[in-house]
This record gives C-alpha cells, sequence and structure tokens, in this order.
C-alpha cells in the first residue's frame, strides 16, 4: 500500500471520523467534573450506560471508517477509533492533576491500582471499531481475483426467484469465502514455509507480545522525559512531561515496536496494538511500590514520580499506541518493499 496523496487524505478522512464521532460528539459521557482534570475511570465521570454508548459508538465508527476509506478499509478503517480517543488523550490532563485531589499515600496507592486495570476499557472501544471493520470485510471486501467465466446473457430480467439468490450470494457469498479464506491461512501459517509447527505460530505471538511490552517501557522512559532531580533513595525522579511530550513518546516507542515486531518476527500491528492494553498494568506492579510513593509523598510535590511511565494515562497509552504500532508496521512495510524493488 503506497503512501499516496489520496492514500494519505484517506487516512486522514478516517481519523478525522474518528475525531468528530468519538472526541467531539461523545466527549460528554466521559468529560471529568473539572474542565482541566484528567480523563480517567477513576473519578467515576462515566456512567455504565455511557459506557455502553461508547463501545456501540465505537462499533459504528468501524464500520463507517471501512466505508470512507475504501477499498482500503481493512488497512486504513481500523485507525478512526484510536484518532478519536487520541484527541481525549490530548484534550484531557495528567497524571499529575489525577493524583492532585489523592495526595495521601492511600489516595495515590488506590489511583494506581484502579488505573493498572483502565487500559483494558480503552482497548476494548479499539477492539469494537476493529471488528466493525473486519464484519464489513467480511461482507463487502473488494474483489480483487478476475472472474474466471462470464455468464452468458440472456436478454431476459432476472426473475424474482433469481433476484433473491443473487442478493443472498452477493451478501453471504463474501462472508462464506472470508471465512473460508481466512481458515486456510490460518492453517498456512501453522504449517510454515520454513517447516516450522503450530507451536511456533504461538510462541512468535507471544514474543511479539513481550517485546513490544519491553521496547515501549524503554522508550517511553528515554523519550518523556521533563525535569529530572537527583534523589538518595531512588536515584531521580522526574516531573510530570507535557500532554504533547507523552503522545510523541508514547508513539514513538510503539512505532519502533511496531517495526521490529514486522521485521523481525514478521508479525502484524495486532501485538504491539495489544500490548499497549497491558504496558500500564505492568509498570504499576512493577514501579509502584509502597515505599516508594511514602518517599514521593514525604519528599517531593505530586508532580515527581519514580518512573516516567507512570505519568501516562491508560487512555494515552491505548489511544497513541495503536496508532503507534500500525504506523511502525506500515514504516516496516514501505521500507521492506524499497529494500526489494529500490
Amino acid at each position: 500500500m503506497e503512501l499516496t496523496i489520496v492514500m494519505r487524505l484517506r487516512i486522514a478522512a478516517a481519523i478525522g471520523l474518528g475525531v468528530v464521532l468519538i472526541g467531539i460528539l461523545c466527549w460528554p459521557l466521559v468529560a471529568p467534573e473539572d474542565p482541566q482534570g484528567a480523563l480517567s475511570l477513576v473519578d467515576g465521570s462515566m456512567s455504565v450506560a455511557g459506557a455502553m454508548v461508547l463501545v456501540l459508538v465505537a462499533f459504528v465508527t468501524g464500520i463507517v471508517g471501512y466505508f470512507v476509506s475504501w477499498p482500503y478499509g481493512r488497512e486504513i478503517g481500523i485507525l478512526a477509533v484510536p484518532g478519536g480517543l487520541a484527541l481525549w488523550g490530548l484534550r484531557g490532563g495528567s497524571v499529575a492533576d489525577l493524583l492532585a485531589t489523592h495526595a495521601d499515600i492511600t489516595g495515590r496507592m488506590g489511583v494506581y491500582y484502579a488505573l493498572r486495570w483502565e487500559s483494558a476499557f480503552w482497548l476494548a472501544l479499539v477492539a469494537m471499531g476493529f471488528a466493525g471493520v473486519c464484519i464489513c470485510e467480511l461482507i463487502f471486501q473488494p474483489q480483487r481475483k478476475p472472474v474466471r467465466r462470464k455468464e452468458k446473457s440472456t436478454g431476459q430480467a432476472p426473475t424474482p426467484p433469481d433476484i433473491y439468490i443473487r442478493l443472498f450470494g452477493i451478501f453471504l457469498g463474501p462472508m462464506v469465502r472470508e471465512i473460508v479464506a481466512d481458515f486456510r491461512e490460518k492453517r498456512r501459517q501453522a504449517r510454515s514455509d520454513r517447516g516450522t509447527d503450530k507451536s511456533n505460530v504461538y510462541i512468535n505471538s507471544a514474543i511479539a507480545v513481550v517485546g513490544s511490552v519491553a521496547i515501549v517501557i524503554f522508550g517511553i522512559r528515554l523519550f518523556a522525559r521533563d525535569v529530572a532531580m537527583g534523589d538518595s533513595l531512588l536515584g531521580q525522579v522526574v516531573c510530570q512531561p507535557a500532554v504533547a511530550q507523552v503522545a510523541f513518546a508514547v508513539t514513538l516507542s510503539f512505532g519502533i515496536a511496531g517495526f521490529a515486531v514486522k521485521k523481525l518476527l514478521n508479525a502484524g500491528y495486532i501485538w504491539p496494538a495489544v500490548s499497549s492494553g497491558l504496558v500500564t498494568t505492568l509498570a504499576v506492579m512493577l514501579y509502584v511500590k509502597t515505599d516508594t510513593m511514602e518517599h514521593l509523598v514525604r519528599n517531593w510535590p505530586v508532580l515527581f514520580f519514580s518512573n516516567s511511565i507512570l505519568s501516562v494515562l491508560p487512555i494515552q497509552m491505548v489511544a497513541f499506541g495503536c496508532l503507534g504500532a500500525i504506523w511502525g508496521y506500515w514504516i516496516a512495510m514501505q521500507y521492506s518493499h524499497w529494500r526489494q524493488h529500490g
């Protein structure tokens, strides 16, 4: 898929669709009480009904995004939902704003324990958008294979039963073909050309997820750095980065992960995208310790963290992470094409 001007317009249209349908129209469903506050499920500003509406809107956004970026809906339509969530990640506050209302040690630990599982919800919205795209691909996929033979024209209009049969074939035929093709593809992958067995497919997927998490944790610590101060116990503490810097660091880190996963494992962007829901969970498990939090509460303002990865909100991790994973995958594809064709 060459990134021509028309292709870039399709990408911009898909992301713009998500910005409008999710980022703008659905903002009242998730907006924090404080206009400058951080967007998180911790404050309980979003109701269960609002969450259900978001899930439905994400699914519809994926469907519409597929047709907006036709005939490359499968490749581009998936950007719509992360694009809308990215606007929320830029529009809201930061983790420091969230911790400011929970300044004591108990409050901070409670916030991080709540954030530990929040990424799953935002990733579920991305998955619903992806599901909408996939369903459209199954039903309305563009036919790229040439037709082997043409029906002879009889010069007569089809009778009503013929019309029903043809409509049935038009709508269900592609779905059946896609299911069969997907089944065959999975079998082919399980018996890869390199002679690997089925277990290696799962091993590569696990390596892709674990490797993506490791790359992202290292990348965010490297790129999402603001003011750093020395500390006798922790070595150093880092100040809350600006929202734009968080977006840059997360997107670039996941872009590197998507590139590496494609080049080294020949895997898709789905695995780095899935890892975006695991990074915050793992970071809380590794770096949020009671003694560390007590030291920070006693000696440093709420703006300082023991690790910069703890300054990233889950919605920022998932939204910019998914966009970065797809971007890195595309760059790897372009790089391989350039190496082969010069």
